[in-house]
């Protein structure tokens, strides 16, 4: 049930955040202690756990966080040691995992692509066996963070077993805080230089070289355009696999170009602070389960202009919101040559039109001074409603009734 070479799911936005909660100590409860609450445990806090639970305020609810305790070390290159803990630890009405599929204990399941998580070539029996506790009563509800997510787990379902997995999966699509409101948008001017924001921890995957090509192209053509870049440069990816693409070039362009400026990373309120002060995100990605930093930008008044890939398309409108970059794509709305054969000779030709749909969508803002703040507007629009934490709550703890009354 894994896609093709394992995507990652969890490599997309790591910018991203609720708000900066720190992993607790194991076995401790999370958040002020309360009597009288529902007891949610929490399986390693890290990314993804606290856009989905403990960094929201839901009514009713004391998270804590058990230990899971897992056979990886005896089998270290296997996912599905991973993501089947036994759990341990204080006594809770209800698990809410990332990807993990426990062996004890009812619980909830969010997931950004694939589920169950048995990545590479798991055992008949593995996914015999994940597929069960999915099916069981123990997975009281499964949570997948985009309707693309879900159109993906369901593809992979039996058919005899569709009507019920439907009917245990609600699109959960988690939080992400407010910009801090004493952080003001700078708008641009007539005659102002378009300011462009790349964030993207692997480089080559998100798009880094169609971005610099796209705003080298701007420049030439007289469109003022400058880059802030928080990314390194990669050589290596999935998507491609087996190829090594020389960085040194790009890495001196990035360095030495008057119009760009480059961290390898910043904390994530930095990143944040940084929205305010450009024009649009640009996240050419040429693979992508969910993009956290598109919807930081959208809440941030930020248009995007982005891949028209999986979920991408529910945070963007194209015309209203940003710009949608076409690929050619499969039925799951994945790149059509992702971690194929024919992936090395249809990678530069994909990468060319995303440079020059980065460049058309420059073109638009040139032409229009209002349309960043128009589509600002509605990216905030669009995206308050479902994300910001105090909505995201009221649905969790529908969520978490469903599953502990039913």
């Amino acid at each position: 049930m894994s896609t093709q070479a394992g995507s990652r799911s969890l490599g997309a936005g790591r910018t991203g955040g609720v708000a900066s909660v720190p992993p607790p100590p194991r076995h401790r409860v999370i958040g002020p202690r309360a009597t009288g609450k529902r007891k949610v445990g929490i399986l390693a806090p890290s990314y993804g756990m606290e856009h989905l639970s403990y960094a929201m305020d839901v009514p009713g609810v004391q998270y804590f966080q058990p230990q899971p305790v897992t056979l990886r070390r005896l089998a270290p290159q296997s996912q599905f040691w991973l993501y089947t803990p036994f759990v341990l630890g204080p006594r809770t009405d209800l698990l809410h995992t990332f990807n993990q599929l426990p062996v004890n204990r009812r619980f909830v399941v969010s997931f950004e692509m694939e589920l169950p998580r048995n990545l590479g070539t798991p055992a008949a029996w593995q996914d015999r066996y994940s597929r069960k506790v999915l099916g069981s009563d123990r997975c009281r509800q499964i949570l997948p963070m985009s309707d693309a997510a879900r159109n993906f787990f369901m593809r992979r379902i039996a058919p005899q077993d569709r009507t019920m997995m439907s009917s245990k999966t609600d699109v959960f699509r988690g939080a992400v805080s407010a910009p801090d409101p004493s952080w003001q948008r700078e708008e641009r001017r007539p005659g102002d230089p378009i300011r462009l924001l790349f964030v993207g921890g692997e480089g080559l995957r998100k798009g880094l070289g169609a971005a610099v090509a796209a705003v080298d192209r701007l420049n030439a053509g007289g469109i003022e355009t400058h880059l802030t870049v928080i990314s390194r440069v990669t050589e290596e990816t999935y998507a491609v696999p087996g190829v090594h693409f020389p960085g040194a070039e790009l890495s001196e362009r990035l360095q030495k170009a008057a119009w760009i400026t480059q961290h390898a990373s910043l904390p994530n309120h930095e990143v944040r602070a940084l929205m305010m002060r450009h024009d649009a995100l640009v996240l050419p990605s040429v693979d992508e389960s969910l993009g956290w930093v598109v919807i930081e930008a959208g809440l941030s008044g930020l248009p995007v202009i982005a891949s028209d890939m999986f979920a991408i398309p529910e945070l963007v409108t194209h015309g209203e919101t940003g710009w949608l970059l076409p690929m050619e794509l499969d039925a799951d709305r994945r790149w059509r040559h992702l971690a194929r054969p024919s992936a090395r000779d249809n990678w530069d030709g994909l990468q060319t039109g995303f440079a020059a749909g980065i460049t058309r969508a420059v073109e638009d803002i040139d032409a229009d001074v209002d349309r960043v703040p128009r589509y600002g507007t509605a990216a905030r629009a669009k995206l308050e409603p479902t994300y910001l934490p105090e909505q995201a709550a009221r649905h969790l703890e529908a969520i978490y009734t469903r599953a502990l009354d039913r």
